[in-house]
């Protein structure tokens, strides 16, 4: 998605055209490449015959060139606009207004995509958490919003560029204003993902189990320390709270006796029964 977009972005033309019998216009996000329609073609070829300097210095000037956005802008609205028609200016207008939409919106939720795909890795590679989890569902989202918003609104000036003259009826959109769209849509996958393929899974559980038993002894006035696990844990050899007897590690005890029950006693436990015994 994000390479897409970069090849989108940095091509000069591709996201939308207009080709017409006067004139043949391709438009991407930062020029605007013009070029002559079979129409102009015959009238160029008759006049580079019989007026060869009017039409080098009229009209092939500006029928086949490359132009800034801003500079095709500023000379599309120096001419007069025709009645019946709606206004070329503010068409160009509109359009350019959108690209400056698509350069903020599209690269700001790619960056979101990937703040979300790196969320994601934490979550599955590093630590289980549901903040981790949350986080990346929540950025997912936010990154798809901006994108199509940015498109949408793409989308909906340049459909304008229909009705400058002459009308025609095909799409303005060019091959990348296309692949933009589908590319809109494939940025859904990593939410559908987040959503179907994760959840609160055992080790999430366990995590959130452990942050609850930190909290505790914090409540408890312990300071929240991490008394770890098996080996490491308090009284296993990893010491003890404060004021609290250490307990004593586990030994093997051999089998009890036959008439015993069957109850198997730690040696404080056997200590004890000794003691009331005596």
């Amino acid at each position: 998605i994000i390479v897409a977009w970069t090849i989108f972005i940095v091509q000069p033309t591709g996201m939308i055209t207009k080709i017409t019998l006067f004139y043949s216009l391709h438009a991407g996000f930062f020029t605007v490449r013009t070029s002559n329609g079979v129409a102009a073609m015959t009238v160029g070829a008759g006049l580079d015959a019989f007026a060869p300097e009017i039409w080098g210095k009229t009209f092939r000037k500006w029928q086949s060139r490359e132009w800034e956005f801003a500079e095709w802008r500023e000379f599309i609205c120096q001419i007069p606009r025709i009645p019946s028609y709606d206004d070329h200016c503010q068409i160009w207008s509109n359009i350019q207004m959108a690209n400056y939409i698509v350069i903020c919106l599209v690269p700001t939720g790619l960056l979101l995509l990937l703040a979300g795909c790196l969320s994601m890795y934490y979550y599955n590679f590093v630590q289980a958490t549901a903040k981790a989890r949350r986080l990346a569902s929540a950025l997912f989202q936010v990154s798809f919003l901006l994108i199509a918003i940015a498109v949408a609104t793409y989308c909906w000036f340049a459909g304008f560029l229909t009705d400058m003259f002459p009308r025609t009826q095909a799409s303005p959109l060019d091959y990348n204003g296309m692949m933009a769209i589908c590319i809109t849509g494939v940025s859904l996958v990593p939410i559908l993902m987040s959503v179907v393929c994760t959840g609160e899974g055992d080790e999430e559980l366990l995590h959130d189990i452990a942050a609850e038993q930190r909290k505790f002894l914090k409540q408890q006035g312990q300071g929240g320390k991490d008394w770890g696990y098996g080996a490491a844990a308090e009284g296993y050899g990893g010491g003890a709270p404060p004021g609290a007897s250490p307990v004593p590690p586990m030994v093997p005890v051999p089998p009890a006796p036959m008439g015993s029950g069957g109850a198997v006693y730690y040696p404080q436990q056997q200590q004890q029964q000794q003691q009331v015994f005596v």
